[in-house]
């Protein structure tokens, strides 16, 4: 197979929930097509699946695009970046679509991080592998394939010049608190196409990112340049909460010395947030997406965005409309139903590149108790109280 041409990584809009398709396409006979897929964590919250089939069907469709273009449906790897539901419930739902359009597909790859996985989680698992008649890896404790900057980075996967790397896994962890160990072990992946990259990291917290800036740093330590740079697009954190990435573990003064120092060797172009429409997490922060966002590109196309600030009173979701700065969610209003989208960030091996919206029909899907149209700036009041473990 030849060398990527085209790669696509798309956002995918889980409503409550994290979920992104890394889309491959190469040359074959004379004609760039898909040939290759990458799903990196699929999931939505339970009982807040109001539109998380958007996902789904994304990536039936891209399974349709592949079928077309190429003659030929699989695929590649699955990566999940640790046990949360929100990260892998929907592989329930594509099962069963996959067993009836595809029921022959095969999965070459499927590999976990995180630590402390449930029994729910790992029935999952176990029925991925039946499925997809392969086999579960797992990232061993507290590495990274960039642990040794005198002898540059490894990768776990690669297809067509296109590397996965993790850059870090079962990080170690400063609180015994069962939120705070799933979310900080995650495993956050680099995916390498040319010179640029692509950041997921799953539900990664100060911790992780502690343990990141101080790998980071041995390069630079090293006299070696960052190998994460350029990064085109990060996917924000723990869908940009608050508590998690602060120092202190806290919404209350939250200290963000060490995702400031992330925000700065990583220099994300794009900054990439999945948002749940009114999200009571209040995901994704103000506060985290302009600390993350300090290095995005003023783009030239305008989108709307959704963040919650929680440094006014009283704190409000609020909309920013007609954006050029390169923030993206996959929320763009507070209305109901939301408008709402995938975000596709391409990349060509040309050098160019591009971010584009897929959206969705605005149909309001039932939800109990939930079927009021809200205003495009909320107060606090009008929503449940804040879940601590999901700040």
């Amino acid at each position: 197979m030849s060398d990527w041409k085209k790669i696509q990584l798309v956002a995918l809009h889980t409503d409550q929930g994290m979920g992104n398709l890394v889309k491959i396409y190469t040359e074959v006979m004379g004609s760039v097509v898909l040939t290759n897929l990458v799903i990196a964590d699929l999931g939505s919250e339970s009982r807040r699946k109001r539109y998380a089939g958007d996902a789904v069907d994304d990536i039936m469709a891209a399974l349709k695009e592949m079928e077309d273009d190429y003659g030929h449906v699989g695929i590649d790897m699955i990566c999940i970046s640790h046990q949360d539901y929100d990260h892998w419930s929907l592989f329930t739902d594509l099962r069963e679509k996959i067993g009836v359009k595809y029921p022959s597909l095969t999965v070459n790859k499927l590999i976990t991080g995180g630590q402390r996985w449930k029994s729910d989680a790992l029935a999952e698992i176990k029925a991925l592998e039946k499925a997809f008649k392969v086999g579960c890896e797992v990232f061993s404790r507290a590495c990274s394939d960039y642990d040794s900057p005198l002898v540059g980075a490894r990768e776990f996967y690669a297809i067509a010049g296109v590397k996965f790397r993790v850059l870090a896994a079962n990080s170690p962890t400063t609180r015994g608190s069962e939120d705070l160990v799933r979310n900080g072990t995650s495993a956050v992946v680099v995916v390498e196409a040319g010179t640029n990259k692509f950041i997921l990291p799953g539900d990664a917290t100060a911790d992780t990112v502690a343990f990141i800036n101080n790998i980071l740093q041995g390069w630079l330590d090293n006299g070696k340049p960052n190998p994460i740079l350029p990064c085109y697009v990060l996917s924000a954190p723990h869908h940009g909460a608050l508590r998690t990435l602060a120092d202190n573990f806290t919404t209350s003064n939250p200290q963000l010395s060490l995702a400031t120092k992330f925000a700065d060797l990583t220099r994300p172009e794009c900054i990439a947030a999945s948002a749940g429409w009114l999200s009571s997490f209040h995901h994704p922060f103000k506060r985290v997406l302009n600390l993350l966002g300090a290095h995005a590109v003023i783009g030239e196309t305008e989108h709307d965005y959704v963040q919650y600030d929680d440094e006014v009173w009283p704190k409000a979701w609020e909309c920013v409309p007609k954006s050029k700065k390169k923030i993206y969610t996959t929320i763009l209003s507070l209305t109901d139903p939301p408008q709402r989208t995938s975000w596709t960030f391409s990349l060509q091996s040309s050098g160019i590149n591009a971010a584009n919206m897929q959206g969705y029909p605005a149909a309001v899907v039932p939800a109990p108790g939930r079927l009021i149209a809200l205003p495009a700036k909320l107060l606090n009041s009008s929503l449940p109280q804040t879940n601590a473990r999901g700040q």
